[in-house]
């Protein structure tokens, strides 16, 4: 649970979190004590529409809670594997980064769009203006440009991709989980 605060505190300061993120987490510490204990409350938080709404049906719960936890867990996969393919070309000549350094940035990140998920399981009704959050990870991303050792130049090139593929990957994978799901 203390590991799950971090994502917190990432939201209110990331400049000084993706330093103490980065010094010493690894990306598989990460992903067993912050990242999947998130995905899966956001599959159990998907049961509240059982509680609220009168039409759900557990059958169609729980098809949500599933295509929620596996849209997430591949994104997490295919982000990270994007964005550690297309970073070295944005990279300054001759810096490495490592995979790990790129899970990590990738989970954090999208925990904070779990979080987000989860707020919107938690409502009633469907409000829309809860995404503009979604602009936040935005500025989460372009206070770890430092950590990456990209250009000046390709700071905006990185902030951009980086948010692009971290908030559409899920969003791609739920949309055809849910295509190829049957009707409820």
């Amino acid at each position: 649970m203390a590991k799950i605060l971090t994502v917190f505190r990432l939201i209110v300061s990331p400049q000084s979190m993706w330093s103490r993120i980065f010094s010493n987490s690894s990306s598989g510490t990460t992903e067993l004590t912050v990242y999947y204990p998130l995905v899966g409350l956001l599959a159990v938080s998907s049961f509240l529409k059982l509680v609220y709404d009168p039409l759900a049906t557990l059958h169609a719960v729980l098809i949500g809670a599933v295509v929620s936890f596996v849209a997430f867990f591949l994104g997490y996969i295919v982000a990270s594997f994007v964005i550690s393919m297309l970073l070295p070309k944005i990279q300054e000549q001759g810096k490495v980064t490592s995979d790990g350094r790129v899970r990590t940035f990738v989970m954090y990140n999208m925990s904070i769009l779990v979080l987000i998920e989860i707020i919107k399981n938690f409502l009633p009704v469907d409000m829309p203006l809860i995404y503009i959050f979604l602009l936040y990870i935005l500025y989460v991303i372009s206070k770890s440009v430092k950590f990456f050792s990209i250009g000046h130049d390709k700071n905006m090139i990185f902030v951009c991709g980086a948010f692009c593929v971290i908030v559409f990957m899920p969003a791609v994978f739920s949309l055809v989980l849910n295509k190829l799901m049957p009707a409820v």
